[in-house]
């Protein structure tokens, strides 16, 4: 069967619609207009839905530009003055002073953290986490030093502790078997003798002050007399850390 083209289909409707009495013709005509309201309506309601979609859409930017625009509160909050605006500036000398470690570093550290949309930034949580290393002090001082809460401080110091455990491995790994001849020569040339050419690495060890654990005070005193956690450090001729070892210490408060 051929289907009937668009304008058989309405010479026929037309052929039809004549052959029909009054009665009938109004009744179409009624069914007609009835259809034609209804779309109307729906077009209406497709387009003012559509309108309210694209309001809301508008509204939850703007609030995502505010909230933005908010979260960065802590260094635009500073006041622009003092020893730890000046690192972030970008002062060389109060950077290694302060933190004892350059700007370079800090940068490094930074640019390893997750990228955050509200809170402190990046930047003020690694200086206070390295001023309190650098320092050793209470998260009560670290508080009074930055005008930051408490809460804050102890937030900022065990997120970047994280950070440097997943950046631990990949710092710091023993050299590689073509990277040991480099080093002994590097050793022979700040001794000014060819006999530390076979050396690969300086060790030594250090205390850390530490808090005895509850009924352990025997196995954290040291000679002078105070308590300590001893760490073992090997390094290499520029000074990188390549190895340490500090014992277990599960049970240990800093």
């Amino acid at each position: 069967m051929i289907p009937a083209s668009p304008r058989m289909l309405i010479l026929s409707l037309q052929i039809n619609v004549v052959a029909m009495d009054a009665a009938d013709q109004l009744a179409l005509l009624n069914h007609v207009l009835a259809f034609n309201a209804i779309t109307n309506a729906i077009f209406l309601l497709i387009r003012a839905r559509r309108r309210n979609i694209e309001a809301l859409m508008a509204r939850m930017h703007e609030r995502e530009r505010e909230r933005m625009q908010r979260a960065r509160y802590c260094i635009s909050d500073l006041p622009h003055r003092g020893e730890i605006w000046e690192i972030l500036r970008g002062n060389e000398e109060k950077c290694r002073i302060h933190l004892r470690v350059s700007q370079q570093a800090l940068r490094l550290l930074v640019s390893k953290m997750e990228r955050k949309r509200h809170g402190w930034e990046n930047e003020l949580e690694a200086i206070i986490f390295l001023y309190w290393l650098a320092c050793g002090t209470s998260f009560r001082v670290i508080s009074t030093t930055f005008d930051v809460p408490r809460s804050s401080v102890h937030t900022a110091v065990r997120r970047m502790l994280a950070v440097m455990e997943g950046l631990f491995r990949s710092v710091v790994t023993l050299p590689t078997h073509q990277e040991l001849e480099g080093i002994g020569l590097d050793f022979a040339a700040k001794a000014g003798s060819d006999t530390f050419s076979k050396c690969v690495g300086a060790i030594d060890g250090s205390h850390v002050r530490v808090f005895s654990p509850r009924g352990m005070n025997e196995a954290y005193i040291n000679r002078k007399l105070f308590y300590s956690l001893q760490m073992q450090v090997l390094c290499i001729g520029s000074g990188k850390i390549i190895d340490f070892y500090a014992g277990e210490c599960w049970y240990l408060t800093l």
